[in-house]
């Protein structure tokens, strides 16, 4: 009876022994201990307009924490067209900005101090858009026809080279001048034969409701790139490992997103409810051939083909009537793009 009470000691011993030693042992770090979280740096990124499902890439490495794992907490906002999103960069509003390689040209060459860092859409995504009743099937069809464009709209000052690309007669098209709200609708009611518009965004509001379209796509005649990912000229400069971060997180979301369009739509839904799923759906599947481009298949999501730059800085000069041209090596870099490159 009296050895019970020496035993419940000897346990209770026992035990401080083992956590002082456990101590001691993490203390000398003879025990790994967990690691630390990764600082979260603040970081934004500008879209060039409403978010949409060829931004898929973006929500997806947001939603799977792929910027987290960089260090990275990003907010993804709207955007209000390149030339706002050029204005954002330049005064250091935003960190990255979703650009038209088309709207970069201009901009670098009038001073702005940005750069593109990487391809987003790798090929240009301009298209004329006509209903399938009007028998539009090819850019000769528009010869006598009437198309809506919106003053000023990149894809509308690609017109001129687009129509010599196909050996239009360009005096042959009668173009009209609309809001771009408003060419959908003018579309249908027959007030207009066709519209410019991008071709991953009217097509995919026309087929979820149902009216059948023809799309004849800008890439068909002009090898010129789309949307680009790019930065402040500083930050290129002074941060460089920043934006190796935003990119590789950025480009493998790329890649889950040419892999699985639904997560990456209930990604989008859930940051922007408001768009029908089926909207943010056909959006991505029409972007996907846009995003995996054979550039993006063999050099790695992200890389500038130089001849399409070549070109895209030849036809931006034409239609701004640019004097001098902005050099390469002034407009992008694919110095900061991830290695090993990631693929489709």
């Amino acid at each position: 009876m009296e050895r019970r009470p020496v035993q419940r000691m000897s346990m209770t011993v026992r035990v401080i022994a083992l956590i002082s030693g456990v101590l001691l042992l993490v203390g000398a770090g003879l025990i790994a201990q967990p690691a630390p979280a990764m600082a979260q740096e603040k970081v934004s990124m500008r879209l060039s307009f409403i978010p949409t499902g060829y931004d898929g890439p973006y929500f997806t490495a947001q939603g799977k924490g792929y910027y987290r794992e960089e260090g990275l907490d990003v907010t993804i906002a709207r955007g209000f067209g390149s030339g706002d999103t050029v204005k954002r960069l330049t005064a250091r509003s935003d960190t990255f900005g979703s650009v038209a390689f088309f709207t970069a040209v201009q901009a670098v060459a009038e001073g702005a101090a940005i750069k593109v860092v990487g391809a987003g859409l790798g090929e240009g995504a301009g298209a004329i858009i006509a209903l399938k009743k009007s028998g539009i099937r090819t850019l000769k069809d528009l010869e006598g026809r009437t198309l809506a464009t919106s003053p000023g709209n990149a894809f509308a000052l690609q017109l001129p080279a687009l129509f010599r690309a196909a050996k239009i007669d360009a005096s042959k098209v009668r173009t009209v001048d609309m809001d771009i709200v408003l060419k959908s609708g003018a579309l249908v009611a027959g007030k207009v034969d066709a519209i410019v518009g991008l071709v991953a965004a009217e097509p995919a509001a026309f087929k979820v409701k149902g009216v059948e379209v023809d799309v004849i796509e800008y890439r068909q005649y002009l090898k010129m790139l789309e949307l680009s990912v790019t930065a402040h000229r500083d930050l290129v400069s002074q941060k460089p490992d920043l934006i190796r971060r935003f990119l590789r997180a950025s480009y493998r979301g790329a890649r889950d997103f040419v892999h699985n369009v639904p997560a990456a739509v209930e990604f989008i839904s859930r940051a922007h409810p408001a768009v029908d799923r089926q909207v943010y759906t056909e959006q991505a599947v029409i972007s996907l051939p846009y995003w995996a481009t054979t550039v993006a298949k063999e050099r790695g999501f992200g890389w500038i083909d130089e001849t399409l730059a070549k070109n895209t800085i030849e036809v931006a000069s034409g239609a701004y009537n640019i004097a001098r041209p902005p050099r390469p090596e002034e407009l992008y870099t694919n110095e900061l793009l991830p290695a090993p490159p990631i693929k489709p």
